[in-house]
């Protein structure tokens, strides 16, 4: 879309009447909208991948005469900015700028020079507003990542990774194999204990009696249960969840149970209706108001989110993050896992959700003075094989065993939130 508005605007500048720029980028817009407009088997479906002419759930013809339409649209943009780059130096950077999209999408589309391999996969998704996005990625990134690195004995080059969030054991495997450097010679790792004392710090609960995450019920009593605990601390609470569909249901019953006076009148600040950044000022700011805030996010929320001190005391995550089997990436690393004999959910799965949960969890205590519960609203961690394991990926932290145990932890944070403010005053 941004294409197609610079060649209409630089070739009426540039170029004016020597060719038809209006037409052209009004073929180019049409020809991506149609593309992101083809019917699909659901609504709710956001990403299809494909190994042969047309991404699964997309009707093929449809989707093939949405393709010939972007190609004849980029080829008739193609010849029309070739003839008239001599003119400007604008126009030849246009032209640059379309021989280089031209290239990816010659790649990426059906047909292509570059088709899908074993090592790689590729998928449409779509946004909001026709907004799409086609995507060709590697299943890891160890084939790339293996030329760069130096033969043993060799010091022409090297790298430092570092994170909390690498791996569970003193190799770091789960890092390493990603980047196939598990067996590699050159390869030194280091685990540093945590300078926070996270017994001390911190209290994790994950209720048994809330219904199963795949039921309708789930999220409004997680949202009621949410509410009452956000009351006792006014506000302080922020909500992970693991999809954006999530964020949306998990605000509405947050706002339901303050609009029927189930709780204070805590506000309810909810991603995607503001920036990152203005979420979290605002999310600060109302620490120091009476009623607070409850912020519910996904995504980009996960990870990078520093918010130290008393501003956040409670972090609910909705449920355990397990990738989507339905997802392309995903399933194409199960299939390539169960050639080779693996278990996927034991291999992948498991490891993947371990990882994105400590980096959820990891938002709560951000200093050696942080205080806070973690909630883990998915009682498969307490009724399923798979559980302890997850449990033990997380930092020591005391375990809650019932609301009575949760109550007392919260009022623990609200007195001594309360006695470091009287003693600040005096």
């Amino acid at each position: 879309h941004d294409l197609a508005r610079e060649i209409g605007v630089q070739g009426n500048a540039r170029a004016r009447g020597l060719r038809p720029w209006a037409h052209l980028a009004l073929s180019l817009e049409q020809a991506c909208r149609a593309l992101g407009s083809v019917p699909r088997d659901t609504a709710t479906q956001s990403r299809s991948a494909w190994t042969d002419a047309t991404p699964g759930g997309l009707a093929p013809d449809a989707w093939l005469r949405a393709v010939t339409g972007l190609d004849q649209a980029l080829a008739a943009a193609l010849e029309a900015v070739s003839a008239t780059a001599p003119s400007a130096a604008e126009l030849a950077r246009l032209l640059e700028r379309i021989k280089a999209l031209q290239g990816t999408w010659s790649h990426l589309a059906p047909g292509g020079p570059s088709p899908a391999d074993a090592a790689s996969v590729r998928w449409m998704e779509w946004g909001v507003d026709r907004a799409w996005r086609m995507v060709r990625a590697p299943l890891d990134s160890a084939a790339r990542f293996s030329r760069l690195v130096p033969d043993a004995g060799r010091g022409d080059r090297s790298w430092i990774f570092a994170s909390a969030t690498l791996g569970h054991d003193d190799a770091l495997s789960w890092f390493t194999r990603g980047l196939g450097l598990a067996d590699h010679s050159t390869v030194r790792t280091l685990r540093v204990a945590s300078p926070f004392d996270h017994g001390q710090q911190a209290s994790v609960y994950v209720p048994h009696d809330l219904p199963e995450p795949s039921e309708a019920a789930h999220t409004p009593e997680l949202a009621r249960r949410v509410a009452q605990w956000a009351t006792r601390l006014g506000g302080r609470t922020l909500v992970l969840t693991t999809t954006l569909r999530a964020v949306s249901r998990m605000a509405e019953a947050l706002n339901e149970q303050v609009l029927l006076g189930r709780c204070a009148p805590v506000r309810v600040l909810a991603q995607g209706r503001l920036s990152r950044a203005a979420l979290l000022a605002r999310f600060r700011a109302a620490a120091s108001t009476p009623q607070g805030a409850i912020l519910v996010a996904s995504a980009s929320f996960w990870e990078g989110v520093d918010l130290a001190g008393d501003a956040l005391q409670l972090l609910v995550i909705d449920k355990l993050p397990f990738s989507s089997p339905d997802d392309p990436l995903t399933a194409a690393r199960a299939a390539r896992l169960e050639a080779q004999g693996l278990n996927p959910f034991g291999e992948a799965y498991l490891p993947e959700a371990a990882m994105a949960l400590k980096q959820g969890a990891g938002r709560l205590i951000r200093t050696e003075a942080d205080r806070g519960v973690l909630v883990i609203g998915d009682r498969r961690l307490v009724t399923r094989s798979y559980g302890l394991p997850l449990l033990a990926s997380l930092p020591p932290m005391r375990r809650l065993v019932d609301e009575a145990d949760m109550s007392a932890a919260l009022d623990a944070l609200a007195l001594t939130r309360s006695s470091t403010r009287d003693r600040l005053l005096s």
